[in-house]
C-alpha cells in the first residue's frame, strides 16, 4: 500500500475523530464540573498525543507493514 495514502487516511481519521471527541468533551464539560471534567480532558489530551506519536513513529517504521 502506498505510504502517502496510508498517511492521508490516518490524518483524516485523526481529524474527524478529534473533532467528534472535542464535541463529546464539550458536552461533558457542560454537564459535569470539577475533577471528572479534568480527568476527561487529560484522557483526551493523552489520547491525541498517543495517536500523533503512533502516526509519526508508526508511519516511519511501518513501510509495507500494518502498524495497527
Amino acid at each position: 500500500m502506498n505510504m502517502g495514502i496510508l498517511m492521508g487516511i490516518s490524518w483524516l481519521v485523526l481529524i474527524i475523530g478529534g473533532y467528534q471527541l472535542y464535541h463529546v468533551v464539550q458536552s461533558h464539560l457542560d454537564q459535569h464540573n470539577g475533577a471528572l471534567s479534568m480527568i476527561s480532558v487529560l484522557i483526551m489530551g493523552s489520547l491525541i498525543v498517543f495517536s500523533l506519536m503512533l502516526l509519526f513513529g508508526g508511519g516511519a517504521y511501518a513501510c509495507g507493514m500494518h502498524s495497527w
